[in-house]
């Protein structure tokens, strides 16, 4: 998980990711930098990251009889409820 916060390593990743070159199209967005997608600021920020984070671990505890092992399962939920495919 790395050393610091959960507000001290979230910006520094954010930092890491500013930082990497492109070519056509921003680096620094949500969906880089997590696994949700979506964009409230171009540029992300941990208090959005934060309520997210609060949101997918609020996810998990409501769906804990189907036992969720990761925040990969619980974005992964909810981009199932908001598909109109499924």
């Amino acid at each position: 998980m790395g050393r610091g916060s959960d507000v001290e390593r979230f910006e520094r990743w954010c930092g890491v990711v500013g930082e990497l070159p492109r070519k056509q199209t921003r680096v620094l967005t949500w969906p880089v930098v997590t696994v949700f997608g979506f964009e409230y600021t171009s540029r992300p920020g941990w208090p959005t990251y934060n309520s997210l984070l609060q949101f997918a671990r609020q996810v998990c505890a409501d769906q804990r009889d189907l036992r969720p092992r990761d925040q990969i399962d619980a974005q992964s939920f909810i981009w199932v409820q908001g598909s109109d495919e499924y």
